[in-house]
């Protein structure tokens, strides 16, 4: 084929970083396991949380962990989705189609995935913050939230799926928006069989940054109202024990936020 050559001397088979046989079998069980295991404990909390569904905190971690199971349930078949004309991953056996539907679901859970752990935090800093009730957060905020979850995980997917967007990526070997052969939009003697840039990845990538951090920045404010409040307390107090139960507390807080900021961190690469 003529886009061959003109692709100065690369072949367009995705090497992933020329990883032999025996590395992607190593990573596709590290990742089928990391997937396996995020599907037990996200159905785990499905079943505690449902035993209260009034709640919002309770409805939300439902949702989160719902569309986890979805995305790790689809990551443990996406390598075997991968167009085996396009890769040398020994284990492939799909085509572009079942790239494209990989592609898309990951696209749209991980979104999803982001916005509902960042609504988690968001609760929390409502509740102890701004004093709303479970009943004003149910009203007045959860259904935006909903809402916020197809509208901002949905559009930019569809319309890669119009412009056959979803290709291998060459970095990370998964199914992504991005141009084939890799970076044929970058160079103009080089045709671009399927899609024609990297722009829908990194608009979707912006928006799971961009909610990511509004998350890490809820759940430091979250830190700083509980640090404040207990300072405030602690400096009224003439009792050393009440002091100490409040540092504790105090220092209690602080490693439920960090394991909470590990937690978008683990989202949000």
């Amino acid at each position: 084929m003529s886009y061959i050559a003109a692709f100065h001397g690369r072949s367009p088979t995705i090497t992933m970083r020329d990883f032999s046989n025996a590395q992607y079998i190593l990573l596709l069980v590290a990742f089928n396991a990391s997937s396996l295991l995020s599907i037990c404990g996200s159905a785990l909390i499905i079943m505690l949380a449902r035993r209260d569904l009034s709640k919002v905190y309770h409805r939300t971690l439902v949702m989160l962990s719902a569309a986890d199971i979805l995305m790790s349930a689809s990551n443990t078949v996406h390598f075997l989705m991968l167009p085996s004309d396009k890769t040398t991953n020994p284990v492939a056996i799909g085509n572009d189609a079942s790239c494209s539907v990989v592609g898309f679901m990951l696209n749209v859970l991980w979104t999803m995935v982001a916005i509902y752990n960042a609504f988690l935090s968001i609760n929390f800093v409502l509740q102890i913050r701004y004093q709303y009730t479970d009943e004003q957060l149910s009203k007045r905020i959860e259904p935006i939230i909903h809402t916020m979850a197809f509208v901002l995980s949905l559009p930019l997917p569809l319309y890669g799926l119009t412009r056959e967007a979803f290709n291998p990526e060459s970095a990370s070997g998964l199914c992504l928006m991005v141009s084939y052969p890799p970076d044929c939009h970058l160079h103009e003697d080089v045709e671009c069989i399927r899609g024609d840039s990297n722009l829908l990845a990194i608009l979707q990538a912006l928006v799971v940054n961009v909610v990511s951090l509004i998350g890490f920045g809820c759940t430091w404010l979250l830190y700083r109202t509980v640090k404040d409040c207990i300072d405030k307390t602690m400096n009224r107090s003439l009792s050393h024990a009440t002091n100490l139960r409040h540092s504790q507390h105090l220092r209690n807080v602080s490693w439920q936020c960090t394991r909470y900021a590990l937690a978008y961190f683990n989202t949000w690469i």
